[in-house]
């Protein structure tokens, strides 16, 4: 049985909507000075807290309607006024935030002063000159917000001001925010035959930090290199790997060479023919693997107990189908190699002691042993 209070709610109910009522009071009149604007956060997330609760009173029903957009705008406008409060300073912004995100490269503190740049439209800040890759070097960055300091961009420089890397964001907690859009890299260098050009180098999309759907990498004639499907992912991390679906592209004719799939693998010559096939398990190599010359003549052929090691003999022929070279493995130890002339005539013989060399044996032509180590 319920015990009405005067306002027509039971004890329990009167008593958090009292809660509520005194936190918005509290934070409405905090915000009218703007003196303290931690609490007005802290309160206000209480506020949300406070409203959950009384949400769950299936007996409130007949308050309509329970404030809970109301809370909800208030709620945000607390938080919108503390980051800005908090970090902006007429053209300068004072900044202690966290990017996050699962991607290669993408967790990103941005610490200390920023400074407004008209023609950026953006703060951007001095860096000392760091090195992602040889031609990577970048000495200064830049951030820019929406007016609620809900989402914005990160960006990274090249010495010559050109755009090295744009990574999109959004807010997703008190200083923190998530990855999320198309991050985008560029080249600035030279090509392969030496002119100076500034190019996209890659793209990567993401989705509240998780990196999402095909990532693309571009040459240095604008063509596509490589594309990798980060929703196909094996589920399992082998050899400091994930495996996954990918394709690479020959950079001068755009023609497939290489398409790895769940269960199959192929790599191709720049003229179309196959040059390997193998079978996967779950995107990483697993099972036999074939590589064969350009007349279609079966190279090599080995089995993959994984995606790194081999087991069984793995042999290797001449064009003319006459056998090269065996290579013997005990999952993934190697015990010998034989290496044979064109004649078949054996040519050298290395001995293993699990997996390092203990004895090599050299032949000519006819058979004799010219060299022992």
């Amino acid at each position: 049985m319920l015990s009405l209070s005067k306002g027509g709610l039971c004890n329990e109910c009167s008593f958090t909507f009292g809660q509520l009522t005194n936190l918005l009071n509290e934070c409405t009149a905090i915000l009218s000075t703007t003196n303290n604007i931690e609490t007005i956060y802290s309160r206000s997330v209480l506020a949300v807290q406070v409203l959950e609760k009384l949400k769950t009173y299936d007996h409130l029903n007949f308050i309509n309607p329970l404030p809970d957009k109301i809370i909800e705008q208030i709620h945000i406008g607390f938080q919108d006024l503390f980051i800005s409060k908090k970090i902006k300073d007429n053209d300068k912004l004072n900044l202690d935030v966290t990017i996050y995100g699962n991607g290669y490269r993408c967790l990103i503190q941005l610490k200390g002063a920023f400074y407004y740049d008209s023609e950026l439209n953006a703060f951007y800040q001095k860096v000392k000159e760091q090195s992602i890759s040889l031609w990577e070097r970048f000495n200064k960055i830049s951030v820019s917000f929406t007016d609620s300091f809900k989402q914005g961009y990160y960006n990274e420089y090249y010495k010559s001001g050109k755009l090295l890397r744009e990574l999109p964001f959004i807010l997703t907690g008190e200083n923190s925010y998530e990855v999320n859009g198309i991050e985008k890299t560029y080249y600035e260098g030279e090509n392969d035959e030496g002119k100076s050009v500034y190019v996209l180098l890659e793209e990567n999309k993401y989705k509240n930090g998780e990196r999402i759907g095909i990532s693309k990498r571009y040459g240095t004639n604008g063509k596509i290199t490589s594309e990798s499907n980060n929703d196909n992912l094996s589920d399992v991390f082998s050899n400091g790997v994930f495996g996954m679906e990918y394709k690479d592209y020959y950079p001068n004719n755009g023609k497939l060479k290489l398409d790895n799939q769940k269960d199959f693998g192929k790599e191709y010559y720049e003229s179309g023919k196959l040059k390997a096939d193998w079978t996967n398990e779950n995107y990483m190599k697993k099972g036999i693997h074939t590589e064969y010359y350009e007349s279609g003549q079966v190279k090599m052929k080995v089995l993959h107990i994984d995606s790194v090691n081999r087991d069984g003999l793995m042999q290797k022929y001449f064009e003319d189908g006459t056998l090269k070279e065996l290579w013997s493995y005990d999952k993934g130890i190697r015990l010998f190699i034989k290496k044979y002339y064109p004649s078949g005539q054996i040519k050298s013989e290395w001995l293993y002691n699990n997996g390092e060399l203990t004895k090599k044996t050299e032949y000519n032509v006819k058979g004799e042993i010219t060299k022992i180590s």
